[in-house]
């Protein structure tokens, strides 16, 4: 479970990060905030039940294809998200012609 501290009103309130948290698997943590402003938080995680599920290639034999997570923001009071980028290897930079599509 993740908390969000308000310095303001010391006070810790529960949040729902949505696909922080490997369901299918073994509740294996992946994932984590990367900027947060006011009720608004983005983070990376792993795609949710429903989602296309991609996975690495160009693998290690020995550790094999992975999961790839997305980008998404989310509005911490509720839990509504929305996906900003929907697939992403860890492995290799995104430059943002890759996000927006264009060649």
């Amino acid at each position: 479970m993740w908390l969000r501290y308000d310095l303001k009103s010391r006070t810790l309130t529960a949040v729902k990060l949505p696909g922080v948290y490997d369901d299918e698997s073994t509740g294996v943590y992946e994932g984590g905030a990367i900027a947060l402003q006011g009720d608004l938080a983005i983070y990376w995680a792993l795609p949710t039940t429903g989602s296309e599920q991609r996975t690495t290639t160009g693998n290690s034999p020995l550790t094999g294809a992975k999961k790839m997570p997305c980008i998404r923001v989310a509005r911490l009071s509720t839990g509504q998200f929305q996906t900003i980028i929907p697939f992403m290897d860890p492995r290799h930079e995104t430059y943002y012609c890759d996000v927006a599509g264009a060649k």
